[in-house]
């Protein structure tokens, strides 16, 4: 950079951004602007900015705490031998993990209180797959129940590649939309198997759709084509995970509904997320209305899906994680919208986002299908642990002698 750019940067942090800086600014990430706001336009980044920076200076001034890992369950013997039967696999039996998705598994932004680091990807703290040291995570759960667990992600940086070992198996891209679960599963599956880890049982994580919701009010497709299309992209990628990856169990995780976030538009939030995400911000009420019709579908569909028998084998079983289907935004004390749960962009998860929904998939996991919760605990700080007298991963079906 320049030296002048620096000089922005150092009046940015010392006494804040002028509309100049802003423009400046707006130049010189234009690419990050653009990945990070596909809805704006150009003229429209140096306001970006300004709101950015608006938000940053509001997350500082906070006192955030997120939940943390105190080690509340007590390992899980392994089984003595391989399991050959998923219904009788341990938590702790769990070698590796992997994930589909979007931003939201990418950890985007989350750990960003600044205006510099809003699309760095925080990907070791992502809920699904991080494995940063102390974080509250799922593979962080397998480990703390006994699991010797591979391909969590750490760090910062992007999706998996032969050549990015910090991403692990995430494979998640921001920006992702659900048509592209048929790559993400194919480069997942070719890495676990020039790995050898193709046969070890896993637990692969699918969290998409939050972007075609995001655009689909604009859009308006037929209500049954939409939830037929996702049906078939969801499907797509579950067939490549199941033909290349035996002994593996698939979250397939209910997508949420991202009309709720409309409680957080205002002032410079409503400038962020008219940019992310146009359907929340949309002033139409049939927009709001078809959006959400559609996030129902797509429930539906994962629900549906999580039922065919071609998906429910003695090796491979997708089990739908329903947590976000009644899932509010979260409340302060005083029944307002806590903003504390996002980002320096008032749209992606903040680490303490992250924590809280691993909490959830974590206690989602320990329960059999008929008894999982349709929404999230916020208040919770830790997750629960299986029952001393069950130590299998609940499918359905209970874990015999025989099996």
């Amino acid at each position: 950079m320049k030296v002048a750019f620096f000089i922005v940067l150092f009046v940015a942090f010392t006494s804040g951004l002028s509309s100049l800086d802003a423009a400046a600014l707006a130049k010189e990430y234009h690419e990050e602007l653009r990945q990070q706001f596909p809805y704006a336009r150009e003229s429209d980044y140096p306001e970006l900015i300004l709101a950015l920076e608006k938000r940053a200076q509001e997350l500082r001034s906070l006192n955030i705490t997120e939940p943390k890992l105190v080690g509340a369950c007590s390992p899980i013997p392994r089984s003595s031998t391989k399991p050959t039967n998923i219904n009788c696999v341990r938590f702790s039996d769990i070698v590796a993990v992997g994930a589909i998705g979007d931003s939201l598994t990418a950890g985007f932004g989350a750990l960003c209180t600044n205006i510099f680091c809003a699309t760095t990807e925080y990907r070791g703290v992502a809920w699904t797959i991080g494995g940063d040291t102390g974080k509250l995570t799922l593979p962080n759960f397998f480990k703390e129940l006994g699991a010797t667990v591979t391909g969590y992600s750490t760090g910062t940086g992007g999706a998996c590649s032969s050549s990015n070992t910090r991403a692990g198996y995430n494979c998640a891209v921001s920006g992702a939309v659900a048509v592209d679960m048929k790559t993400q599963a194919t480069n997942l599956a070719s890495l676990m198997i020039s790995r050898g880890q193709a046969s070890e049982w896993k637990v692969i994580t699918i969290f998409i759709g939050g972007n075609d919701l995001c655009k689909i009010c604009k859009t308006r497709p037929d209500p049954a084509v939409a939830k037929n299309q996702y049906s078939q992209d969801l499907q797509a990628a579950l067939t490549i995970l199941r033909d290349k990856l035996p002994n593996t169990f698939v979250n397939l995780i209910a997508v949420v509904d991202v009309i709720k976030l409309k409680e957080f538009v205002s002032s410079f939030c409503s400038t962020l997320i008219s940019s992310s995400c146009p359907c929340v911000t949309s002033n139409t009420q049939s927009d709001h209305a078809f959006s959400r019709l559609i996030a129902a579908e797509y429930q539906l569909a994962a629900v549906e899906i999580g039922e065919l028998p071609e998906f429910n084998t003695n090796q491979f079983k997708v089990i739908v994680q329903p947590h976000f289907t009644e899932t509010d935004v979260p409340r302060t004390s005083t029944g307002a919208a806590d903003t504390t749960y996002f980002g320096v962009d008032c749209f992606h998860f903040s680490g303490k986002a992250h924590a809280s929904v691993a909490i959830a998939l974590a206690n989602s996991m320990i329960h059999p299908p008929v008894s999982k919760r349709q929404s999230i605990d916020f208040n919770a700080k830790e997750w629960g642990c299986p029952p001393s007298d069950y130590p299998w991963i609940p499918t359905g079906i209970t874990c015999s002698a025989n099996q």
